[in-house]
Order: C-alpha cells, then structure tokens, then sequence
C-alpha cells in the first residue's frame, strides 16, 4: 500500500453534559460485551498477578545458566505485555459504560507529563523526550489524564520508528493547554484516519517491535479527552512523523 505524504484529522469537542459523557454517543460498546470483557478482564489480572509473583521469586533466585536467564526475561516480557492489555480491556470498561465523570482537581500537567514518561521509558525501553517549557495548570481529572498519556504513549512506542525517540510538547495558552505525542514511525494512511478512534481498530500491520493491541487503546483516549470538553487531532506525514495533539481546556 502506498502511503500518502501528507495527512491529518481532528477529533472535535463533544457537545457532553459537564463533568460526563453518554455511553449513548457514537462508538459505544454494546452492553454485555463490556460485562463479558470485565469479567475477563479480572480472571486475568488474577492470573497475571501469580505468574508475576513466581517470576520474582526466580529472579531472585538468580538463575544459573544463561539459557535460564533468557527464558525468565521471555516470560516477564509477555507477562508486561499481557497486564497491558488486560489494563487496556479493564479501561474500556469503565469507559465504555453510561458515563466517564470527570473528579477534576487542580494539577500540573507536565509534572504528571514527567511522572507517565518515566513509567513508559521502563515499561517500553525506548527513549522519550519531553520538550522544554513552564508548568502547565489547569483543572483535569489526574486519573484519567495519565490514562491518556500513556495509551499515547504505549501506541507510539508500538508503532514508531525504533531509531528514533518520541518527542513529547507541552504548549500553553489562557483557556488550553496541549499535548503532543510524536513519533518516527511509519505514516498512517490517509483512509485509516476517520476509524482510528472507533473499537478494535488496528494497523493493517503491525509495528516495528512486532507488537499490536487490541485496538482499545485510542477509543480509551478519545472518550477520556471528550469528558474533559477537549479535542484529539491526528498528523501523520513523512516529513514530520505521526503527531497525536490533545487539547485540554484549562477552566475549571
């Protein structure tokens, strides 16, 4: 497939009741699905937990050979990859039903920028540039924000370029505050843009490190940034590399 040199597309602000959004709006999640994917959910993240707790008691033992030693970094790679999955599943859960309220607190949006960063540079073993600049206040549910930032995160780690790191900016004005979330990695076509957001959406390939979702993640994104009144915009274009901007207002 040919891909174009230039595309884009914006995510508009949702006419939504303050502080919620309806599971009723587009893209919604038929019920006992979200039940059902819940229910998996949990019985996964108990699993998930032994595996986890085995894994360290062998780590700690020090394992003799170092063929020994592989397979243990081999199990404690797919068990994080595992419990990021499950963590998405369990987010779409609670995203997907009736209505994301909003707990919004005032709160520093690069010292919560700085904290997410630090979490995926361990969790995904790439390099993340966060850009210069002042603190960026405003009014935001915390949780959920972190959310957002980190699908960004974990979708540009997955997708970019593994030469080259992503590049996070924070820009602030008096009523918003944005973040951009760049990587190198190859270009989104032009088609592709108007179901990104939508459930189970995926690349037709996957990315560099092999790794594909479950196509969760940006609906996650998408109704976390709606219940805040913002926008979500995509830029993918050769010159420049995949952008995704959130633009968050900063009243209260």
């Amino acid at each position: 497939m040919r891909l174009p040199e230039h595309s884009s597309a914006s995510i508009g602000r949702a006419s939504v009741r303050e502080g919620a959004t309806s599971a009723s709006e587009d893209g919604e999640l038929p019920v006992k699905f979200v039940e059902s994917l819940g229910v998996m959910g949990h019985e996964l993240r108990n699993a998930l937990s032994c595996i986890t707790s085995a894994t360290a008691v062998m780590r700690a033992r020090q394992p003799a050979s170092e063929e020994e030693r592989r397979w243990l970094a081999m199990i404690e790679r797919a068990t994080r990859r595992m419990g990021e999955i499950v963590s998405t599943s369990l987010e779409c859960v609670r995203v997907g039903r009736e209505a994301v309220v909003v707990n919004a607190e005032l709160m520093d949006l690069r010292g919560l920028c700085e904290e997410v960063i630090e979490e995926a540079r361990a969790s995904h073993a790439t390099t993340i540039q966060l850009g210069a600049g002042e603190s960026a206040w405003g009014c935001w549910d915390r949780v959920a924000i972190a959310q957002v930032l980190s699908n960004l995160l974990r979708n540009a780690a997955v997708h970019g370029g593994t030469d080259a790191p992503i590049a996070v900016e924070i820009t602030v004005s008096p009523q918003v505050a944005a973040v951009t979330v760049t990587n190198r990695g190859a270009t989104i076509p032009r088609e592709l843009l108007p179901s990104l957001f939508e459930p189970f959406h995926r690349g037709s390939t996957p990315g560099p490190r092999g790794a594909q979702g479950l196509g969760l993640g940006l609906f996650v994104v998408q109704r976390l940034v709606k219940a805040h009144h913002g926008s979500i915009a995509v830029h993918s274009s050769i010159e420049r590399g995949t952008s995704f901007t959130v633009e968050l207002p900063r009243r209260r």
